[in-house]
């Protein structure tokens, strides 16, 4: 599915065994602006009962389209790129970057996901890369959904 994600740094407040720890964490919020995704973040972690939460960071992302895993409770997110070679007006080669943002639970599924995902496609592209992220989940509004 097509989305608009923006790399969200939150840090908080946790008591750990009766001590104050400060927490940063790393999610991805669909949003168009800076200070829609601010909201949504600020709102479900309010709902969480996060102590002194703090946004730290908003940034664009590179990501293209995210591939959903809804037979995982709790999976892990993979940044995937691939490239496809094509001509320019010209004649000559160029190089086009895609990033995908695949839920699975291995390198190795979210490879095979991204295939089938992609199984009726005719682009003609290369898998260069696949890394597990840092991201603990990923907030969709309910439009991105419905894609």
């Amino acid at each position: 599915m097509n989305v608009n994600l923006m790399s969200v740094k939150i840090s908080y407040s946790k008591d750990v065994d009766g001590k104050q720890k400060k927490v940063n964490e790393n999610y991805l919020v669909s949003g168009w602006s800076f200070g829609v995704t601010e909201k949504n973040i600020e709102d479900f972690f309010t709902k969480e009962v996060y102590e002194n939460l703090i946004v730290e960071d908003i940034s664009r992302t590179k990501i293209e389209e995210f591939v959903p895993n809804e037979k995982l409770e709790e999976p892990k997110f993979y940044s995937l790129k691939t490239a496809t070679t094509y001509l320019d007006d010209n004649g000559k080669e160029k190089i086009q970057k895609h990033t995908y943002l695949i839920a699975s639970d291995s390198t190795e599924n979210a490879t095979n996901s991204f295939k089938d995902y992609t199984a009726n496609s005719t682009e003609d592209f290369t898998i260069v890369g696949v890394v597990e992220t840092n991201v603990l989940d990923i907030f969709l509004s309910e439009s991105d959904w419905n894609k």
